[in-house]
């Protein structure tokens, strides 16, 4: 157990070095990993220590099922231990001779070999866990390999939406049996256009999941300073692997294991030589149960799903809809609700005439104290929304309004920026114009009558309060405008939709 008191901390190492690659103690292990893990809150880095990880070439395929084993069941207890499956946990694999990583900081350090750590990276703030076993570094692989053999050219295939240590261990090890080439092969077609996907509206675009791929891989090769070359492509199908002749080995995960000999009977077609195929276990998500007899997993694996899951669950969200009356707030606001729905979001839409009929019929418009009753009205929902369990986490709740530049527009309007932090809400302004011609057409719209009987529906009133007035806008990083006059509802709502899409992206940055 930890020597301390565990602490949340956002980056946390934990280096777990060990003897025997055949025979680890596995319930040992678990007390380093599972601690670290449950105090990482934005990203967890293993760094695993052993002899093998810095063999000759030749040796590795013979390691590889030692080497996979070891990794996997390494990772999944990291993962099941972290309190999300939104929370980054990296993996490296070291000998002991070339351990690089002063150049990193970490909150947070946990080793099971302290003071020859402390050698390396210098100070840190260590917990020290009970010791593994007694680290005794080693050179010889002779008795674990039976058969030597390069690999020279490797390839692995994979969507690697929101890259997650199920994808990073994967092709971590494909890039450690490389020697000369690893070819990573991302899907070319994005996971958001099958919509049977959940959450599928949440996926990464190609360039961004080609971008991750690259990105980690090239953290390897700075770690390890392994000079093989590194290709990123786009496929489609099983691409590379069925097309490049100087492919020697795929690596495939267990639930894409079959694909190995679709592969093979797809390269004989071809008159292509055969590749060699290495399984790589799957890694356990958060949460789920893992036991480490026999290295046995269980339960649920880790996938993009989960962590497009557990992104939605971040927070809510907050959405509003800005413009003078008649632009047409409530029908955009329903379209982008009917919009986020239909892909698998759930969506409210809270129009400002809920609360405006409700103050109206209490309270004269022109009273002293209207104002302070439309405010105290707008706090007893964003409370409820605040304190009711019952919301789903994820809910975007899209709110409409009318707040011009005046010291009461601009009041009313910063409560719901405010009510979006109180609440741990993203908070997203959209601001909506058009023209006055326009307008003026729109006010006299059928549907208007549908929503309220005391909406304003004088033409002429509506285009001189546009014409005198100025909306507020907000000075806010994912603000919005847009430009109404020529765009049907469905057209602005879809716009929005795609706007908030970017804004949830670049946020995961």
């Amino acid at each position: 157990m930890a020597s301390e008191s565990q602490q949340k901390c956002a980056r946390v190492l934990s280096i777990v070095a060990f003897e025997d690659i055949r025979e680890p103690d596995w319930s040992s292990i678990n007390s380093i990993v599972s601690t670290s893990a449950k105090c990482a809150t934005k990203r967890l880095t293993l760094v695993l220590v052993n002899h093998v990880f810095v063999a000759r070439s030749e040796a590795r395929a013979s390691l590889f099922p030692y080497v996979q084993l070891y990794v996997t069941t390494i990772t999944s207890p990291a993962q099941t231990s972290v309190e999300s499956a939104a929370v980054a946990v990296d993996v490296l694999l070291f000998g002991w001779s070339d351990l690089q990583l002063s150049a990193y900081t970490w909150d947070q350090v946990y080793s099971n070999s302290p003071s020859r750590v402390k050698e390396i990276i210098g100070d840190a703030p260590y917990s020290q866990v009970e010791p593994i076993s007694r680290v005794t570094p080693s050179t010889n692989t002779d008795q674990v390999c039976a058969n030597e053999v390069t690999m020279n050219v490797v390839s692995v295939n994979g969507t690697f939406d929101h890259l997650h240590i199920g994808h990073k261990t994967l092709v971590l090890l494909a890039a450690w049996l490389a020697t000369k080439t690893l070819i990573c092969a991302v899907s070319a077609v994005s996971p958001s256009d099958p919509s049977h996907k959940k959450l599928h509206q949440l996926s990464e675009s190609f360039e961004r999941r080609q971008c991750a791929v690259r990105q980690f891989i090239e953290g390897f090769q700075t770690f390890k300073r392994r000079p093989f070359e590194l290709k990123v492509v786009p496929r489609k199908d099983y691409g590379p692997q069925v097309s490049e002749r100087e492919l020697d080995a795929i690596v495939l995960s267990t639930e894409s294991m079959h694909h190995g000999d679709i592969v093979n009977r797809l390269r004989a077609e071809a008159n292509l030589p055969p590749v060699k195929v290495f399984v790589v276990d799957a890694v356990q998500a958060a949460g789920s149960i893992f036991s480490y007899s026999r290295a046995q997993k269980l339960t649920t694996r880790m996938s993009s799903s989960l962590v497009r899951e557990s992104l939605n669950k971040r927070s809510l969200k907050f959405i509003l809809l800005n413009g003078f009356a008649g632009v047409g707030k409530f029908t955009i606001a329903s379209q982008l609700a009917s919009c986020l729905v239909s892909a698998g979001l759930e969506a409210r839409v809270v129009h400002n005439h809920l609360q405006a009929d409700l103050a109206d019929a209490v309270c004269p418009n022109k009273a002293p104290t209207y104002q302070t009753f439309r405010r105290q009205l707008r706090n007893l929902v964003f409370e409820a929304i605040r304190t009711d369990q019952h919301i789903p986490p994820g809910t975007t709740f899209v709110f409409t309004g009318n707040f011009s530049q005046s010291m009461v527009g601009q009041t009313a309007a910063q409560e719901y920026e405010t009510a979006a932090l109180c609440c741990n809400a993203s908070f997203i302004p959209i601001t909506i114009h058009c023209s006055i011609e326009e307008l003026e057409r729109r006010i006299v719209s059928k549907s208007r009558f549908e929503v309220s009987s005391r909406k304003l529906l004088d033409p002429a009133r509506g285009g001189e309060i546009a014409a005198q007035k100025v909306l507020y806008t907000f000075e806010h990083p994912q603000a919005l405008s847009l430009e109404v006059s020529s765009m049907s509802a469905e057209q602005a709502a879809e716009l929005i939709a795609q706007h908030i899409k970017n804004v949830h992206q670049k946020s995961d940055i």
